[in-house]
């Protein structure tokens, strides 16, 4: 039995695995698998979309939590639990880009999806509104002459996108967070929108690790064509810059994915519900992994005990 071989073979399925998700490379894709006060870009913008961590008093700092604590158990997360509560009335952390030429890059997009886990813990204090997900954008945010994109929730948990000037919000009946039902397990969030029309252009979706995704359960319409360029950096978690509004909580496997030309920027129903299930270890292919693991170690022990 070749050793190397079977372990080539096995590390080749484990990398196989990330493949498998949809939508082509996305533009933006924080993994959160690194240390230290960086988050690593791993989508097409490339080390230019890197974040860095900062703390409420604008230091940066490793948010990184612990192993394990990420989406299914695994990995990790970026942790901003240590703010003080979510929203105006508390103060926190973020994760946000040096410079804004991300926003040059984001700023023609004709469509695009957002999607990505967090998870708010069932003490989580929320008030005064506007809590922070996804900023790259002029304030204020509802300005008409405002530029860019912003995914902000309230204190009902409700999510708000903001394309340029005009916005829309999820329904009341779905809140993400602040409920007894969501709170203190990982929501699988997205958004899409598609600039090419003018009506029913935005839709909501909303999963856990357990409920998977049937459709859009909002559906909207911002009359807001491409994207327009922000000039500003981007920023997860809180204000750009500031520490006002943070969201307090963790995230996992943020992404954006867009496109310049057409609605191609928009991940359909089939494709987000494989992005939620793919950050989920199946329990068979956990258990191939496994015992194919055992299987190189022991081969590996026989063998050194027959020399």
């Amino acid at each position: 039995m070749n050793i190397s071989k079977l372990h080539a073979a096995l590390v080749t399925l484990m990398l196989a695995l990330p493949s498998l998700l949809p939508g082509g490379t996305p533009l933006l894709e924080y993994l959160f698998e690194e240390t230290g006060t960086t988050a690593t870009n791993t989508g097409s913008l490339g080390s230019s979309a890197n974040l860095t961590f900062y703390n409420s008093s604008g230091a940066a700092t490793d948010l990184h939590s612990a192993a394990g604590s990420g989406v299914g158990g695994q990995g990790i997360a970026f942790d901003n639990t240590a703010s003080t509560g979510s929203g105006s009335a508390g103060t926190g952390g973020r994760a946000e880009t040096a410079d804004a030429s991300v926003s040059t890059n984001l700023g023609a997009l004709k469509s695009f999806t957002i999607a990505g886990w967090f998870k708010v813990d069932t003490t989580t204090t929320f008030g005064g509104g506007q809590t922070r997900l996804l900023t790259v954008f002029t304030e204020p945010p509802a300005a008409e002459t405002a530029a860019g994109i912003s995914l902000y929730g309230s204190d009902a948990g409700r999510l708000t996108l903001r394309v340029n000037g005009t916005g829309f919000t999820s329904a009341t009946a779905k809140p993400y967070y602040n409920t007894s039902s969501l709170d203190g397990q990982w929501v699988f969030f997205a958004v899409t929108y598609d600039g090419n029309q003018s009506s029913n252009n935005v839709k909501f979706y909303l999963g856990t690790e357990t409920i998977k995704l049937t459709d859009a359960h909002t559906t909207g319409s911002i009359a807001a064509g491409s994207v327009v360029s922000s000039g500003t950096a981007l920023t997860l978690g809180n204000n750009i810059g500031g520490s006002g509004r943070p969201f307090d909580a963790l995230f996992d496997d943020i992404r954006l994915y867009g496109s310049t030309t057409d609605n191609s920027g928009v991940l359909s129903l089939g494709e987000l519900e494989t992005l939620r299930a793919g950050a989920i270890p199946e329990p068979s292919t956990v258990a191939l992994l496994a015992s194919s693991l055992l299987f190189v170690v022991a081969m590996a022990i026989r063998q050194r005990t027959r020399r």
